[in-house]
Formats: structure tokens, sequence, C-alpha cells
């Protein structure tokens, strides 16, 4: 429960259903989880979006989260750059560390 008491968390619905979620903790997306019924129809690309413009009211300037590989579609469509500051394109590893400024 600390999650929800000490993070920023937005959801998903669809019909009543909750279909995604996503947790801001200060200038970390800590989860951005999507149900695999609800994928590719731009559920993630809303959340990510209001974590964005949430992080911006607090005064945050840049943000960042540890990626899978499974998120590369999403990073593609954001300003997301890994922190060595190659192309977020070009990594294979699982673990990445990407963030947006």
């Amino acid at each position: 429960m600390s999650i929800i008491n000490d993070q920023t968390v937005v959801t998903a619905k669809c019909d009543q259903v909750l279909v995604g979620f996503a947790t801001l903790d200060g200038n970390y997306i800590d989860m951005l989880f999507v149900h695999m019924d609800y994928q590719r129809q731009g559920i993630a690309q809303g959340l990510y979006e209001i974590l964005e413009q949430i992080a911006l009211t607090k005064g945050v300037s840049s943000i960042y989260s540890h990626v899978t590989k499974n998120s590369s579609r999403l990073l593609t469509k954001t300003q997301f750059k890994n922190r060595n500051g190659t192309d977020r394109r070009s990594q294979e590893r699982p673990d990445d560390q990407f963030y947006y400024a």
C-alpha cells in the first residue's frame, strides 16, 4: 500500500474496467502497465502523457525509468533517451535506464 500512499497513481478504465495504471515517484516512473487485451490502443501513451503533465506542474525538469525491451514502441513515440546518450532504439539490454529531458 505504500505505493498508493507515497506515489502519484493514474489509472485507465474502459467500460468501468481497470485496464492500466502508472505511477510516478518524484521524477521516476516506477510502474506503467496495460492489460494485454488493451495494449496497442494508445493507453500506455495516454498514461505516460498524464504523468508527464503532473511532473511538469511539480517543476520536474526530467523524468526517468528502468524499462524492458517490450517498452520500445512507447519510447519511440516519446522523447526518451538512454542515460548513456545513445539512441533508445539501438538498445538491446532489457534493463536500460531511460530519461526524458
